[in-house]
C-alpha cells in the first residue's frame, strides 16, 4: 500500500531545514503531497493521512507556523493508535500549544488540559520504556 512509503519524510525534512525555507510547509503542499492527500482520501487510509500530518506538524513546529497542521494531526489520531507517531503527536502538540498559549485567551483552561493530558501519558510510557520518552518531560 502506498502509506507505507511515505516518501522519505525524514530526508524531506532534512532538506527544508537545510535550505531554510520560511515557508509553511502545509500551505505549499508539492503536487506529490496534494496526490497523496487525495489518494489516501480516495482508498479511506486514515493511517496515511495522520502519518502525513504529523510529519507536517513536526516540520511546522521547527518553523513555526503549525495552525492547520495541528488540526489535521488531530482528526486522525485513531488512525494512528498504538503507533511510534502518537508519542511525537503528543510531543509536538504540547509544543505547539504552549506557544499558543499566550496568544488565544479564550482557550486557556483547554489548552493546559490538553497539555496536562499529553504529559501524563508521556510519563505513562516514559515509565515502561524511559530510553524512548524520559527526555521529553
Amino acid at each position: 500500500m502506498e502509506s507505507i512509503k511515505i516518501d522519505l519524510p525524514g530526508y524531506r525534512l532534512t532538506n527544508q531545514l537545510y535550505v531554510r525555507s520560511r515557508t509553511p510547509v502545509y500551505q505549499a503542499i508539492r503536487v506529490s503531497d496534494q496526490k497523496k492527500v487525495t489518494l489516501y482520501e480516495t482508498v479511506s487510509d486514515r493511517t496515511g493521512l495522520g502519518l502525513l500530518w504529523i510529519h507536517k506538524l513536526v516540520v511546522s513546529y521547527l518553523f513555526g507556523t503549525f495552525g492547520q497542521a495541528l488540526e489535521q494531526a488531530r482528526q486522525y489520531l485513531d488512525a494512528v493508535f498504538a503507533r511510534m507517531c502518537l508519542s511525537i503527536f503528543r510531543f509536538y502538540d504540547s509544543l505547539a500549544q504552549l506557544v499558543l498559549f499566550g496568544q488565544l485567551s479564550d482557550s486557556q483552561q483547554q489548552m493546559e488540559e490538553r497539555i496536562a493530558a499529553n504529559q501524563e501519558k508521556l510519563k505513562y510510557w516514559a515509565i515502561y520504556a524511559p530510553m524512548n520518552f524520559q527526555h521529553k518531560l
